[in-house]
C-alpha cells in the first residue's frame, strides 16, 4: 500500500484492490481530516496503526476482508464521531477489554467484528455505552435518510459534492453491499468468533437496533425475555451456540422481526405463537431436540406447560382479579376447545354488545403493555 497520496479527499476508499503489506503507520498523522477510511477486500497485514486516533473527524472505518493481525483497537473509542466500525473477516483475536468510560463508542451504529478469533465474554460494557443505538431513531426529513457528508474545503460543487459512505454487511444470510447507508441501519454482528458466557442484559438497552447476529459462538445460558425491549429489531440470529431453556413468549411482541434463527442450540419447550412467530419456518428452530409445537411436526403433548407470563409480565399486587387470567386460563381454553368457543360466540351474538368482555380484553392488554414499557424504560435507563 502506498505510504502517502499526492491528493486526498476526506473520503479514502481503496476497497477491493490488490494492496498488500502494512497500512502506513503515519496515515493518521498525515491525513487528520479523514472522514471515511475504506480498505475492505485487500491483502493488508500487520497491526492497525494507532495514528488513526488523531483523525478526530473519522466516521467510518471499514477494514474487513484483510489479513490484519491485532487485538481489539479499544483506543478507537477516542474518536468522537465514529459511526461505523467494520473489522470482519480479518485476524483480530483476544478478548475485548471493558471501556474506560461510559460513553465509549457512543455514536457507533454499525459494529461488525464477525469472522475473527475474538474470545472471552461478550462486550457487556460496550453494549451499554452505545448511546446512538440506545435511543429511538428519529431521522428528520431535512437531514436526509443516508449517512453522508459535505465538506466545502474539498468540494468543487456546493450542491452535489458529497462524500457517500458504502459498506458490505451480512443481512438475512446474504452478503449485501449498501452503496448508501441508511441512518437507521443499526447493526451488531459478532458472529463466527469464540465468545462465551451468557447474553448480557445490557444488549436489551439497544432500543433502535435493527440487526443482531451472535451466531456461531459458544454462548450459553438462556435467551433473555428482555430482548423484547429491542422494539425495532428486524433480524435476530442466535444460531449455533449452546443456549438452553425455552423461547420467551415476550419475543412475540417484536412486530418488526423478519428473520429469526435459533437453530443448533439446546432449547426446550413449546415454540411461542403470535405475530411474526407465525411466519417463521422449521429452519428457524432446527437441531433443537427439546422444542415442540408449530411449525415443527413434534407435538408438545398434554403435559407441557405453555410459556410463562413471568417472561413478559411483572408482578403487581394491585392488579388482583386481572392477574388470575394467566397461562392457566389459556390452558382451560385449549382444553374446552371448540365447544367453549361455540358457546361463547353464541352468548356474544345473543347479547349483541358484550361491552364488559370487550372492556376486559382491552384493559388486560393495556396492563400487559404498560408493564412491558415500564420494564423496558427501567432497563434502558441504566448505564
Amino acid at each position: 500500500m502506498p505510504s502517502q497520496f499526492h491528493y486526498l479527499t476526506p473520503g479514502l476508499d481503496l476497497s477491493r484492490n490488490e494492496f498488500h503489506g502494512k497500512i502506513p503507520t503515519k496515515i493518521g498523522t498525515m491525513y487528520q481530516d479523514l472522514l471515511y477510511l475504506g480498505l475492505n477486500g485487500n491483502h493488508l497485514e500487520g497491526p492497525l496503526p494507532r495514528s488513526l486516533a488523531n483523525c478526530a473527524r473519522l466516521k467510518v472505518i471499514d477494514l474487513g476482508n484483510n489479513l490484519i493481525k491485532d487485538t481489539f483497537p479499544q483506543w478507537l473509542d477516542t474518536l468522537p464521531q465514529l459511526k461505523i466500525l467494520i473489522l470482519k473477516s480479518t485476524r483480530f483475536h483476544g478478548s475485548i477489554t471493558p471501556p474506560l468510560t461510559n460513553n465509549s463508542f457512543s455514536n457507533l451504529q454499525i459494529f461488525d467484528l464477525s469472522y475473527n478469533n475474538f474470545t472471552g465474554l461478550l462486550p457487556e460494557k460496550h453494549f451499554a455505552s452505545l448511546g446512538a443505538i440506545k435511543n429511538h431513531s428519529q431521522v428528520s426529513p431535512n437531514e436526509g435518510l443516508y449517512m453522508e457528508d459535505y465538506d466545502p474545503v474539498y468540494s468543487t460543487d456546493s450542491a452535489h459534492d458529497y462524500i457517500q459512505y458504502s459498506v458490505t454487511l451480512s443481512v438475512k444470510g446474504e452478503v449485501v453491499e449498501f452503496v448508501k447507508v441508511l441512518k437507521i441501519l443499526n447493526t451488531i454482528d459478532l458472529s463466527s468468533n469464540n465468545f462465551k458466557g451468557s447474553i448480557p442484559e445490557s444488549i436489551s438497552y439497544l432500543a433502535s437496533l435493527r440487526l443482531l447476529n451472535l451466531s456461531h459462538n459458544i454462548i450459553n445460558g438462556s435467551i433473555l425475555p428482555a430482548l423484547d425491549c429491542m422494539t425495532n429489531l428486524e433480524h435476530l440470529d442466535l444460531s449455533d451456540n449452546h443456549l438452553t431453556g425455552g423461547i420467551p413468549q415476550s419475543l412475540t411482541s417484536l412486530t418488526f422481526l423478519e428473520v429469526l434463527n435459533l437453530s443448533h442450540n439446546h432449547l426446550v419447550g413449546p415454540i411461542p405463537l403470535g405475530n411474526q412467530f407465525s411466519t417463521f419456518s422449521n429452519d428457524s428452530y432446527a437441531a433443537n431436540s427439546g422444542l415442540c409445537g408449530a411449525p415443527l411436526t413434534r407435538s408438545c403433548g398434554n403435559g407441557t406447560e405453555p410459556p410463562s407470563d413471568e417472561d413478559f409480565e411483572e408482578e403487581d399486587e394491585d392488579d388482583g382479579f386481572m392477574m388470575g387470567f394467566t397461562w392457566k386460563a389459556v390452558v382451560m381454553g385449549y382444553g374446552c376447545g371448540v365447544l367453549s368457543g361455540f358457546i361463547l360466540g353464541n352468548v356474544m351474538i345473543s347479547i349483541k354488545k358484550p361491552r364488559w368482555l370487550e372492556r376486559f380484553v382491552y384493559v388486560e392488554a393495556a396492563i400487559i403493555l404498560r408493564r412491558r414499557k415500564k420494564r423496558c424504560r427501567t432497563l434502558q435507563g441504566r448505564t
